[in-house]
């Protein structure tokens, strides 16, 4: 336990052990203050009076230690049994001293006189025996609270009642530790589960919780055989824990009992593996035992003594379903079957911690060993004959191994020398030597699909990609802050890799960067680039190998095939969504890019329909069973994701393996579909409701309850009023259907008082109990006859004056249309607004749906509704136009409101009303997804930004998260599947294009560049031109190891950037010799055409001279326009719906458009080619026109910030620049105008005292 001094806060105070001592975080220094006679169980530092510690011991015994004098002023023998937990001093006084002990007896301290005697002042009630965390509340004065280490009950006391004030189960079981914010109300609360909670204890609020996951050291991680979902972990904590990848929520956690020598802990485990079919798993622990775990039932079934010593890695056989293996540090490596017979026991001279199997040749295995050597053996041989081969090399123990999925002679082992090797096994010799790391190496993996392509981990808390072919480290990951033990990919999720780390943490990476063409190539062409794995040494591209990519490659020829197409372009839509659905599937992780993909493919048949102009119907009709059908494929159908297992944000764009960030639920359903889903879901609850009665289920009447009120409020999401009226009756919620019952009908409301009154007439209610119900729903006779069969003669001779004084017809509700007792909302034509839209209770994705969607997104949301009304009464509102609200309460507390004036969301609405009804929901729809998919875009998800786009067809909405979010090949893949049926704008289409091509080309895969360059709406040619300059220049600059193409070429001396792979380019996109281009620009008079002329010949002083030529009396035009006639400049903004920002009117003006089209050109110049001055003014005009691009599609930032560094490289290196430095500021200012006019008038005052001395000018 640690504290930071509030006395020196360059000061740790720490107690280990039975010693209490200080760490100065400067010098490092450990200095023992003090030794008692019994280990310290607690400790707490006074905030008040910061020289006093309060120290607990095993001897029952408490002391006040003064830091000043530094000996111990104070100590009180508790009594027998009575065992200090926890010590708390009052934050606002210096007197008293706050005691927990174990036997749940909690007592008030005071501290009196200069000695700091300690004496008992008051005793509190006590509790059952355990071990309990106290905090004192910092905004409530006397006020403390207490959670359990055993239940975690937080209780809420005051220092003047023996009683605690409140008791609370807040359901994350036994507790670990409590402290509260400074100042407030709100407490951060950790469990031994390894959840964290922030919790308000002033409105009893869970504020933000984790999920729960391991509490140490994670050795292994192994994903499922079959499922690419699962993935399976084991941890120093003893427990084995099965994960969802896609959604990172924990699924299941398996328990290893405690060993008989250590009954107080759990058996350490490190390492886990799982059966051929995934039914099962095994571990293996410290105790020198394998467990074998039943997968489905959650449990561990047979324990295998195996080892007398710790055992560190246990494998099952890739091909025998009954053979498994594990290794020992008593020497030993055991094969046996699940039914516990030994087959074969390996015995090396010290101990061994690695094994692997060899992926097809079923009898050979590998294992590591104390001296550093690597043995292989065939277990078919008899006796000694076993060991067929001795691998030596590794100067420290080696610790793993890892046989090549792709190469079954390549060997891969990791050491405590800090390196890695690569061996070929058929010649006995070591292939590649790895160096990088600079600590044990401990985690070995193999990419399934790329040949050459490896990873370790280390103790350095690092991850690197490697090369094997140049032995050149590809990347670095640094976001581990622990020891890396495990790495782990599914061969059908080729570039998703999950990292295990003495951090307690899970990451999920994602690797395309490492092969950045790719993906771009495979959604361009249709086609996989494969490739032969033998070949491997030579690929000069990025070439896949795996068995998964072969399949889908046969899939994908076969379907192109049967369309008679040669590519994707040929294909309908669906085919076609269908395809790159596939594709994606292999470059992502599971999880949110599944579902965008099943969204996409309901996106497509609805828009289609709707071109087609069919009418949708109402709620269930065939297109919404068309959507729900493909919705079904989706690979994430829960609702909750992991937190844990995610990395710490995004790593920058540059990054070849980026953390995946932690995700939201990605349960989304499509518009049109969304209903049905919910109706499903609300009968599967119904379902376990209905089959746990007596004799068939062991569900509580508590649980039953809580599933019916679950179900009622996804009927009510749904649009079925009175199925949810009816549950909440089941469920004993009379008052809450009672005021949900007007929106059905007038009618059903007053059937229903009458039965709550049936109900309460035969539970023995008064009459003066069912007065009010009979009365309200105007049951004349029937009240009479209860008031006097209770002799009630006086009440029932007033009864005809009570109902003479009221109405006997209610009012309809304002905006809702009464049709049927179906219990179907209907829209109303006078009004059209939402009906149950449920807005605050989205867990399935669905906000509310009208009955006919649309396919096009609304101009502009509408207002937002009012604030949510009270859980138990009807809802207000000012405005004279809305209508009451209906409100109900879900078990979770979610408020669902009904306004009346809705929409319906099943149940075919006619005529002109409900049509215009069904467009207002749309629009409300819409808007709400659309802030749904900002929030994601800004939280760093443009995945699920994207989901919520395509719920509402909104095709260019996800287009432009993907490619905000820095996703350019999902952004594509969509605008090659949907674009057009979509929407989606030209402009935006030629950025994602643009943007996947510059990625592809930093990656230095120049032929899937130019096959993103050939997809632009415009200009094609001249960008393949300027691309072919740029792959030159690139081959006069190569950079080994920027990419695994880079690094092969720094070994083989060939690859993608070199010379004769730019002529292969060149001549694959027709273009002419270097020679005939100095001809042609130097006889053609366009600036621009001689430019990129010279450029192709290779003469980029030519260029220069020649673009400075034309870009001087350019900008000085744009200057004149700027400064002397401002209003042209359109300061004006408007709104752009591609880019879901305010963009201004700069590409209106000739000049600004024209330096765009120059930009390519500027991009393209080689600096070494030419002279200083003549550079930085290239530079300076790039610079330029990257800002007003940035600018003109709306990202104000970027340009700002273009601009910025403009000025300074102006003022930096005195170039000579046409536009003068208030010019500059009217055209930043042009541009922030609508974003930040602020921000606008100030520039616009700076140009104005800066205009009559420009720095600068030519």
């Amino acid at each position: 336990m640690a504290c930071r001094s509030t006395h020196d806060e360059s000061v740790l105070l720490a107690a280990a052990g039975s010693s209490v001592g200080s760490w100065a975080y400067k010098g490092g220094a450990w200095r023992v203050l003090h030794t008692f006679k019994a280990t310290i169980t607690c400790m707490q530092q006074s905030a008040t009076e910061t020289r006093v510690l309060a120290i607990g011991c095993a001897d029952c015994s408490l002391h006040l230690y003064d830091l000043l004098l530094h000996k111990v002023v104070c100590t009180v023998s508790l009594g027998e049994g009575v065992v200090p937990c926890d010590v708390q001093f009052d934050p606002l006084s210096k007197q008293y001293l706050l005691l927990l002990c174990r036997n749940g007896s909690m007592a008030l301290y005071g501290i009196s006189g200069e000695q700091h005697a300690l004496s008992q002042v008051f005793a509190l009630a006590k509790q059952p025996a355990a071990e309990r965390a106290a905090a004192f509340v910092p905004s409530q004065p006397g006020n403390f609270i207490s959670i359990s280490k055993k239940t975690g009950v937080l209780q809420l006391w005051n220092v003047s009642q023996q009683q605690p004030l409140k008791s609370l189960k807040i359901g994350k079981g036994p507790a670990q530790s409590v402290q509260f914010f400074p100042g407030s109300s709100k407490a951060l609360l950790t469990f031994q589960d390894g959840t964290v909670m922030a919790y308000d204890v002033a409105s009893q609020d869970q504020l933000w919780s984790t999920q729960p996951g391991h509490t140490e050291t994670i050795f292994d991680c192994c994903m499922h055989p079959v499922d690419p979902r699962l993935l399976a972990t084991c941890s120093y904590d003893g427990s084995v824990r099965v994960w969802d990848v896609g959604s990172g929520s924990c699924l299941k956690t398996l328990d290893v009992p405690n060993s008989a020598c250590r009954e107080s802990q759990p058996v350490a485990l490190y390492s886990v593996s799982w059966s051929l079919d995934g039914s099962q798993l095994a571990a293996s622990g410290a105790d020198g035992a394998v467990y074998l775990y039943d997968y489905a039932k959650g449990i561990a079934v047979k324990r295998w003594q195996l080892h007398t010593q710790t055992s560190l890695k246990v494998a099952w056989h890739p091909v025998d379903a009954g053979l498994l293996a594990s290794s020992s540090m008593d020497g030993s490596v055991v094969a046996f079957r699940t039914d516990g017979t030994k087959v074969k026991v390996l015995r090396h001279a010290g101990s061994t911690s690695g094994l692997a199997w060899h992926p097809t040749n079923a009898f050979q295995l590998a294992t590591t060993s104390e001296a550093g050597t690597v043995h292989v053996w065939d277990l078919k041989r008899a006796g000694n004959d076993c060991l067929v081969q001795t691998l030596t090399g590794h100067g420290k123990r080696s610790f793993s191994v890892a046989w090549s999925p792709l190469l079954p002679q390549l060997l891969l082992s990791g050491s405590d020398d800090a390196t890695a090797r690569v061996w070929d096994v058929q010649t006995g010799t070591c292939a590649a030597l790895l160096l990088g790391h600079v600590t044990e190496v401990r985690a070995l993996c193999w990419h399934p699909e790329v040949p050459w392509l490896v990873f370790t981990g280390s103790w350095d808390s690092t991850i690197r990609a490697w090369d094997i072919r140049s032995r050149a480290c590809l990347h670095v990951c640094n976001h581990h802050h622990g020891d890396v033990y495990g790495l782990s990919i599914h061969p059908a999720r080729p570039f998703a890799m999950v990292s295990a780390s003495r951090d307690t943490t899970l990451r999920l990476w994602d690797l395309k960067g490492l092969t950045a063409g790719l993906l771009p190539r495979c959604c361009m062409d249709g086609a996989l680039p494969r490739g032969q794995v033998e070949a491997y040494m030579t690929h000069h591209l990025h070439l896949m190998c795996g068995q998964t990519s072969e399949q889908v490659a046969e899939w994908a020829a076969k379907h192109l095939k049967a369309n008679g197409s040669s590519s994707l372009a040929g294909l309908s839509v669906p085919a076609r969504v269908e395809m790159l659905r596939r594709l994606s599937e292999l470059f992502s992780a599971p999880g949110p890019a599944s579902t965008m993909w099943q969204l996409a493919a309901a996106a497509a048949t609805h828009l289609a329909r709707a071109e087609a102009g069919s009418d949708a119907g109402s709620g269930l009709d065939d297109d919404a069973a068309a959507a729900a059908a493909l919705m079904q494929r989706a690979f994430s159908s829960s609702n909750s994701l992991l937190r844990s297992g995610s990395g710490a944000g995004v790593s920058s764009s540059s990054s070849l393996i980026r953390p995946l960030p932690a995700k939201d639920s990605c349960g989304f359903q499509h518009v049109a579909a969304a209903r049905l889903a919910l109706v499903s879901a609300a009968n599967q609850l119904e379902l376990s409701v209905r089959g746990s009665g007596p004799g068939k289920s062991a569900m509580g009447a508590a649980k039953q309850d809580e599933a019916l009120q679950e179900a009622a409020l996804l009927h009510l999401q749904a649009g079925q009023a009175e199925r949810c009226c009816e549950l909440l009756v089941e469920a004993g919620e009379w008052d809450r259907a009672l005021v949900l019952a007007p929106a059905v009908s007038q009618q059903y409301w007053a059937k229903l008082l009458r039965r709550r009154a049936d109900v309460g007439a035969k539970r023995g209610a008064g009459a003066r109990q069912l007065l009010p119900l009979l009365l309200a729903a105007g049951q004349a006779g029937a009240l009479a006859e209860l008031l006097l069969a209770q002799k009630q003669f006086e009440l029932a001779a007033s009864e005809p004056a009570l109902l003479g004084g009221r109405r006997n017809s209610l009012p309809p509700l304002r905006g809702v249309v009464i049709t049927s007792c179906s219990g179907t909302l209907q829209p109303c034509a006078s009004t059209g607004a939402l009906c149950a839209t449920a807005a605050g209770l989205d867990r399935s994705g669905s906000f509310g749906l009208p009955s006919s969607p649309g396919s096009a997104r609304p101009a502009s949301p509408s207002p937002p509704a009012a604030a949510a009304a009270a859980a138990e009464g009807l809802g207000g509102c000012s405005s004279s136009r809305c209508t009451d609200d209906v409100v109900l309460k879900s078990p979770s507390g979610c408020i669902a409101r009904m306004r009346g004036g809705g929409v319906g969301l099943g149940g075919g609405a006619a005529g002109s009303g409900a049509r215009a009804a069904d467009g207002a929901a749309m629009q409300q729809l819409a808007a709400v997804r659309d802030a749904q998919a900002v929030t994601y875009r800004r939280q760093g998800q443009p995945l699920l930004a994207a989901c919520a786009a395509l719920t509402v067809d909104d095709v260019a909405g996800a287009v432009s998260a993907l490619h905000l979010g820095h996703e350019p090949e999902q952004a594509a893949m969509l605008c090659l599947a949907l674009g057009e049926l979509g929407g989606v704008g030209a402009g935006l289409q030629d950025r994602v294009f643009a943007a996947l091509g510059s990625k592809c080309e930093a990656a230095g895969d120049w032929e899937a560049a130019a096959a993103a360059v050939k997809l632009l709406s415009r200009d094609v040619g001249h960008h393949l031109q300027l691309l072919v300059v740029r792959a030159e220049r690139a081959s006069r600059h190569s950079r080994p190891g920027r990419a695994a193409a880079a690094a092969a070429a720094a070994a083989e001396g060939q690859g993608a950037a070199a010379p004769d792979a730019c002529q292969v380019l060149r001549q694959r996109l027709g273009l002419l010799e270097s020679s005939q281009y100095a001809a042609l620009a130097a006889a053609t008079s366009d600036p621009l055409e001689s430019t990129r002329g010279w450029l192709l010949a290779g003469d980029h002083s030519r260029a220069a001279a020649k673009a400075s030529t034309y870009l001087v009396p350019l900008l000085e035009s744009l200057q004149q326009r700027t400064i002397l006639h401002p209003t042209d400049s359109s300061l004006s903004t408007s709104s752009s719906k591609e880019s879901h920002h305010q963009q201004p009117q700069l590409v209106q003006l000739p000049e600004v458009h024209q330096l765009l089209l120059w930009q390519g050109c500027l991009d393209s110049f080689d600096a070494p080619a030419l002279a200083g001055p003549c550079w930085q003014e290239m530079f300076a005009y790039n610079l330029l026109a990257g800002a007003l691009r940035a600018f003109v599609y709306g990202y104000v930032a970027v340009g700002s910030f273009l601009m910025t560094c403009l000025k300074r490289w102006l003022e930096q290196h005195q170039v000579k620049f046409p536009l003068c430095r208030g010019a500059l500021l009217v055209l930043e200012a042009s541009a922030v105008a609508g974003s930040s006019p602020e921000t606008a008038c100030s520039l616009l005052i700076a140009a104005a005292d800066s205009r009559e001395t420009p720095a600068n000018v030519m």
